[in-house]
């Protein structure tokens, strides 16, 4: 009998632990912010409207920098000063501006910029119209269109990380794909003069977005079902073996 629970025990975990997808991709996580002093990164998550989170890692001593460039009567448009001093406008017409929080508690000064934009604002988002020699962006009741070329006029030679992530299916990307249904994209000192991002995202939740949430509903529930098996039959094991 203790052999014939033993075997049903091994198989039940052996189904929980199995998945049903024999196609199974493991992706990595986006990087989203990090502590290395001088990256940039530019986070978008569209659903029903635009947020955007922007962070900056600045070297610890980016105050200093900031008053020595005062002192010596430089023009005041180093990134440093920038990110620590200036009122960074979201939107290139308007008064809208970044919330902007400064965290010096690590080894570095990160700076984080926070706006959520309507579609309309996205298309005249600072970010997007003043740093790109070329932005195209198309948008009807079934895509958004995005294609951004040319030289990258902001990039203070620092490499900046791209992200965008969406709840709804991306039909094409020249992007890295990433968990989260999240693409990438790198601007670093050696492509910024020649630069290309596309990304096309479909508004409408087609059928196959429908079946696969469907389908992981049923494969979530499906484990439940057996992982409570399971433990039945450990807590029924357990009392013959006091008895």
């Amino acid at each position: 009998m203790l052999k014939k629970l033993f075997i049903l025990i091994s198989l039940l975990l052996t189904l929980c632990s199995c998945s049903t997808n024999n196609e199974e991709i493991n992706l990595e996580e986006p990087i989203k912010d990090s502590n290395e002093v001088g990256n940039i990164y530019y986070n978008l998550d569209i659903a029903d409207s635009f947020k955007n989170n922007i962070i900056i890692n600045l070297s610890s001593d980016a105050y200093d920098l900031v008053e020595n460039e005062r002192k010596m009567g430089y023009d005041l448009v180093s990134l440093e000063y920038i990110a620590l001093n200036e009122k960074i406008n979201a939107l290139v017409f308007g008064d809208d501006i970044y919330n902007k929080n400064i965290d010096k508690s690590s080894s570095l000064i990160k700076v984080s910029l926070d706006n959520t934009f309507t579609e309309d604002e996205f298309m005249d988002s600072t970010y997007i119209a003043n740093c790109f020699e070329n932005y195209n962006i198309v948008s009807n009741n079934k895509f958004l269109e995005v294609r951004l070329s040319g030289e990258f006029y902001c990039s203070h030679d620092r490499d900046l990380t791209i992200n965008v992530s969406s709840v709804h299916d991306v039909e094409e990307s020249n992007g890295t794909l990433k968990n989260n249904n999240t693409y990438s994209w790198t601007i670093n000192e050696a492509n910024k003069d020649s630069v290309d991002i596309y990304y096309k995202m479909m508004k409408e939740i087609s059928d196959e977005e429908i079946q696969r949430n469907k389908s992981e509903k049923i494969k979530l529930a499906f484990k439940l079902i057996l992982t409570l098996i399971v433990l039945g039959v450990f807590i029924v094991l357990h009392k013959k073996l006091k008895k």
